[in-house]
């Protein structure tokens, strides 16, 4: 049983490693496509204590409300950092002239290339746990 965890281990973060990298790539692919600034104002704020396992942590979701194109999106949510966020705080936000619905923070960039690179430091560590753990078996 050991023997298996210490090779599922290191498995586990390459799968999690490549799915962060697609995941940003395909965010920085997209970064493009969010072209129209706005302003969204917080009109709630939600937290709840969630539990996995022996860790409880609160998880806050923020909503908001903006509108793009004459168009009023109402309770919506953030994509965003929720930390230091209060009720009626105004947001930038970037959307889709094409499609005014999907909108992000402004800084898209920046957050897939942080995708990109937590996924690559997740498979690099994946990777030499595979490697030491077949070194080790021999």
């Amino acid at each position: 049983m050991q023997r298996l965890l210490k090779f599922l281990v290191p498995v586990i973060a390459i799968v999690l490693g490549i799915v962060a990298i697609v995941s940003g790539a395909k965010l920085y692919s997209q970064k493009d496509l969010y072209d129209t600034p706005a302003k969204a104002v917080i009109v709630d704020i939600q937290e709840e204590w969630v539990s996995e396992g022996d860790d409880t942590h609160l998880e806050t979701t923020v909503y908001v409300d903006y509108e793009a194109d004459g168009v009023k999106y109402e309770h919506v949510q953030y994509p965003g950092s929720s930390s230091g966020m209060k009720i009626g705080d105004e947001l930038d936000i970037v959307y889709q002239s094409s499609n005014p619905a999907e909108f992000y923070t402004p800084n898209v960039g920046g957050s897939a290339v942080l995708f990109i690179v937590i996924g690559a430091v997740v498979t690099l560590g994946g990777c030499i746990g595979m490697v030491m753990t077949v070194i080790r078996r021999r």
